[in-house]
């Protein structure tokens, strides 16, 4: 194996694909529940909101614990810039490309049927560059989210890769313990900010997937084998 390289984990492989392709059922079944969506059906069922509830909980938490934990591998073999400039590569870059050529359409469809919007396409582009009433970046939201934790915590958790002190074997005290800051952002935050995923006014989810970023970040599987 080449100096500096890590073995594979096909678990972890395998937890992307999974929590990748569950995606697919996930927003097909969007347009059929109860909730507010960017397309609705008018043919709803309570079905499909037991299935895409039961998504919900846990498709982006895994998500976002998968990438604490790449975060944590990759500053086995990178510095903390060569990090950043691989997540403006990655991560910015196309969310921008994304949010100027795939989000416009997107948006367009949901304000003419949601909105009550009656122009053209082209007469919508410029409401979509300049109006937060129908700017959105859509399903791209994890991108942007993604770069912001990374950038925001990339410091701390630096440091704590460089720190000698071991991550203690979890024990059930422990664990329950960890439900305690969940259990806070979602009993004092969650009714204030239900959900809108737009980064700057959406302060339950953004605390919410950060600790499972950052759990994902400590997780004992992350560390190297000392054996």
């Amino acid at each position: 194996m080449p100096a500096g390289s890590q073995p594979r984990r096909h678990d972890i492989d395998w937890l992307r694909i999974g929590a990748t392709f569950l995606l697919f059922p996930f927003h097909a079944a969007r347009p059929f529940d109860h909730q507010p969506w960017h397309v609705k059906s008018p043919d709803a069922g309570t079905g499909f909101d037991l299935f895409v509830w039961f998504i919900h909980q846990l498709h982006m938490p895994l998500f976002f614990t998968l990438a604490g934990w790449s975060l944590e591998r990759a500053l086995h073999v990178r510095t903390e810039a060569a990090v950043r400039r691989e997540r403006y590569a990655r991560l910015l870059v196309p969310f921008l490309v994304g949010v100027a050529l795939l989000s416009p359409p997107q948006a367009y469809l949901e304000a003419i049927t949601q909105k009550g919007f009656t122009g053209s396409f082209r007469q919508f582009l410029p409401h979509f560059f300049t109006s937060l009433e129908y700017f959105s970046w859509h399903h791209l939201w994890f991108l942007i989210y993604l770069f912001t934790f990374t950038m925001l915590y990339l410091p701390l958790l630096g440091r704590l890769e460089r720190s000698p002190v071991e991550v203690p074997v979890a024990r059930p005290r422990m664990l329950y313990g960890a439900i305690v800051p969940f259990a806070v952002v979602e009993l004092a935050l969650r009714s204030r900010w239900p959900g809108l995923q737009n980064l700057y006014d959406d302060w339950a989810n953004f605390l919410w997937y950060s600790l499972f970023f950052v759990g994902g970040f400590r997780s004992p599987a992350s560390r190297p084998s000392t054996s």
